[in-house]
């Protein structure tokens, strides 16, 4: 009897890292989850009480990771100099992921609003429409 073959889904490399830069992005996922959308991004946040401004968080390689452990999806982003994550929030269902400008995406957190400042147009459309699909 043939077995049923699943298609695999290959990590998606950034257009702005080198073939070692993506490769190291990848072994930080890990092997049981994958990156939908990789991006070179700057982080910024808001805070309480007001939320009025933005703030910076970090600057690093965005990864819109499926996890197949956790049976979820998450926003993670990781520092290369570091070798590891630095941020992480999980996504769900009837999140709001506003592209106020072609390079500027904003969503609302956990405890915050949040903004991804896209090096790139090209990530930030792809990105974009991955998200919003």
């Amino acid at each position: 009897m043939a077995q049923k073959q699943r298609k695999q889904i290959e990590n998606k490399p950034s257009s702005l890292l080198t073939l070692e830069e993506n490769h190291q992005i990848f072994r930080l996922v890990g092997s049981r989850c994958k990156t939908i959308a990789t991006a070179v991004v700057q982080l910024y946040h808001t805070q309480s009480p007001s939320h009025s401004q933005w703030l910076k968080k970090e600057t690093g390689v965005l990864c819109f990771v499926r996890d197949n452990v956790k049976k979820t999806y998450f926003f993670r982003l990781f520092c290369l100099k570091r070798n590891c994550m630095i941020w992480e929030q999980e996504t769900y269902t009837q999140m709001e992921y506003d592209h106020r400008c072609p390079f500027l995406h904003t969503f609302e957190g956990d405890k915050c609003m949040y903004a991804f400042n896209f090096a790139s147009l090209l990530e930030a459309d792809e990105t974009k429409q991955i998200i919003i699909d």
